[in-house]
């Protein structure tokens, strides 16, 4: 997951993160117990921040429903001097299992935080937090512990709760928004930039290790992580209202065949040996009949990347040593797109496009960069 050494000063909270994940494997079998999450209004995003050295910045929340009905939070930071009205809005979006605050968490003791560079560079910052995540943790009518408040997909990200965010940033500011999304949150912003009523929204999109298509990597790579971090987490576990971070893991990768309900062997099986494809699609519901119900007809709808409009500008950045967004397939993604850059880490595994010691000079800059070219 991680390369030479890459990721050396991984925060201690994603490290937490990671082993609770692979310790639930053992302890949801034997003890059928999980951590409890945490609802949003027990802490204060803004007072987490006053805690650290950014007395130079302003921190201000927003709430907000989908149209499916989550409550979802968004937290503003801009300069404490005058605010330029004609500052360009960024939406940074979180990696899977974490929520927004992540990118608060340094790494270096010469690391900058993304956000804060660039209010720094003079742009108007928004931090998003994806659905049933510690921040954005409610709902109009379900409580954690229904079955049917884990019932979704990456693809309600992209079909709910980032068009939320975008629509709500561009009536304060009347402006359309740069997006900034890493894996599972590149995959949810890009797909959101294919339907036009959103695209118009979007001023670029910046795609970090975007996990959308699999090129000719190994499936038993992908498989074995989806398994681990999906099928035994999610399985069974929603009555204590517990989820594996941003994303229901168990329904929701792109390309990738479950097997759920029929004990710990078969779905590790099933997954390993399941088809993989290509294909960059919306959630299958198994059959021709519910595909038709949900979508209107018997096939999965697919994404197509020549849908995003060539007015967006897209920067990719993606590792070379990336098993979840590998080369190949982000290479496939970038032949089809029409208006798009990229920065190639030949060194970098997928986690460490969030947490490389290096990522300052490598990640940052470029995306600063880019965004300035942009404005």
């Amino acid at each position: 997951m991680w390369s030479g050494g890459q990721s050396a000063n991984m925060p201690t909270l994603v490290q937490w993160y990671m082993v609770v994940a692979f310790l639930a494997v053992s302890s949801i079998i034997s003890l059928g117990r999980c951590i409890q999450t945490v609802h949003a209004a027990e802490s204060s995003f803004c007072g987490m921040l006053r805690f650290m050295e950014t007395f130079r910045f302003t921190c201000a929340e927003y709430r907000m429903y989908s149209a499916d009905g989550f409550e979802l939070a968004m937290h503003r930071v801009g300069r404490k001097t005058t605010a330029d009205s004609r500052a360009a809005p960024v939406l940074i979006m979180h990696l899977e299992f974490l929520n927004g605050d992540s990118w608060f968490q340094f790494t270096d003791a010469a690391d900058r935080l993304l956000p804060l560079l660039l209010v720094d560079a003079g742009f108007d910052v928004w931090i998003g937090h994806e659905r049933a995540t510690y921040w954005s943790h409610g709902h109009l009518d379900l409580e954690t512990t229904d079955t049917r408040y884990w019932d979704w997909t990456w693809d309600d990200h992209a079909h709910y709760d980032v068009p939320v965010y975008l629509d709500f940033i561009n009536n304060i500011t009347g402006s359309s928004v740069h997006y900034i999304g890493l894996s599972e949150s590149a995959t949810a912003g890009a797909a959101t930039a294919t339907m036009l009523q959103n695209s118009l929204l979007i001023r670029s999109l910046t795609l970090i290790g975007p996990t959308i298509y699999i090129g000719d990597t190994n499936s038993i790579v992908m498989a074995a992580w989806a398994f681990i971090f999906g099928d035994i987490i999610d399985e069974g576990n929603y009555e204590i209202g517990y989820q594996s971070g941003a994303f229901n893991f168990s329904t929701a990768f792109p390309g990738i065949i479950f097997i759920n309900g029929q004990g710990i062997l078969a779905p590790a099986m099933g997954v390993i040996s399941g088809m993989r494809t290509n294909t960059w699609r919306r959630f299958d519901y198994g059959s021709a009949a519910n595909n038709t119900q949900a979508y209107g007809v018997p096939t999965v709808p697919t994404y197509y990347p020549e849908d995003i409009p060539t007015y967006i500008p897209i920067l990719v950045i993606y590792g070379g040593n990336d098993s979840y967004a590998p080369p190949a397939g982000v290479q496939h993604l970038l032949s089809h797109l029409r208006n798009a850059e990229s920065v190639f880490l030949p060194d970098y595994a997928h986690y460490d496009l969030m947490w490389s010691y290096k990522r300052t000079q490598d990640i940052f800059v470029p995306i600063l960069g880019f965004l300035e070219r942009h404005r």
